[in-house]
């Protein structure tokens, strides 16, 4: 797969995602045809290389978002479903492709310092964004930020890296994150586009999982679960 292809692949997300908060049929139908169409293109490859793993990790998001049109349940069901469905899937891939999404030891004298760039940014966005008090979530809230690191950091951009460069990777990893948050917004999308280009950097220089799981958990407690008040 060419580099400018899997640019344009990650930006052809943004059209279903937009699409979902205007006509739920519309944007469920795009991406139906964006699986399809990814499928299609799997079985030109004849042996699995990193490229085929990237389409099928990026296809994991068409997936989760077409299963959670089916859910009709409250809010926190039907966002403990969602991430079920994700978590499943990148447990099954990372297993089914021996893919090491960097559980490392290495380089934990950084993990204080990603604590507070996790409550720095949270801080940032508690200036803009006020979700309320969900503390219904805060079971959740580690196996949510488990499965978006997983996913985003450990299987998309550990691939991307290797195919394509830090660049590309950083870049292409943190444009998804944001349209992942469309449904909250484009101003809450431009905030974690920013925040998640923090967090792919981190990733990308200590190669430890480890340490952007802290700084996404502090984004999703303080933002979602109890709202940090300001100073």
């Amino acid at each position: 797969m060419k580099k400018l292809y899997f640019i344009l692949l990650v930006l052809a997300f943004i059209l279903p995602e937009i699409m979902l908060n205007v006509n739920k049929y519309a944007g469920v139908l795009i991406y139906a045809v964006i699986i399809g169409f990814i499928l299609f293109d799997i079985e030109e490859y004849e042996f699995m290389n990193n490229s085929e793993k990237l389409l099928i990790f990026l296809m994991i998001i068409p997936l989760a978002r077409i299963s959670e049109f089916f859910i009709n349940f409250n809010f926190f069901w039907k966002t403990a479903i969602f991430y079920f469905v994700i978590c499943f899937l990148v447990i099954l891939y990372t297993g089914k492709f021996r893919i090491n999404p960097r559980y490392t030891k290495s380089k934990l004298w950084f993990l204080p310092i990603s604590i507070i760039i996790g409550i720095c940014l949270s801080y940032i966005g508690s200036l803009y964004f006020d979700f309320g008090n969900h503390f219904e979530l805060v079971f959740l809230i580690p196996f949510i930020v488990f499965s978006e690191e997983i996913l985003f950091r450990g299987m998309i951009q550990n691939i991307a890296k290797k195919e394509y460069g830090s660049m590309v990777s950083v870049i292409c990893v943190s444009l998804l994150f944001a349209i992942f948050s469309l449904s909250f917004g484009f101003k809450f999308a431009y905030f974690m586009f920013a925040a998640n280009l923090i967090m792919c950097l981190v990733y990308d220089r200590t190669e430890n999982i480890w340490l952007t799981i802290p700084i996404n958990l502090c984004i999703n407690l303080f933002l979602f679960v109890m709202h940090m008040p300001y100073l």
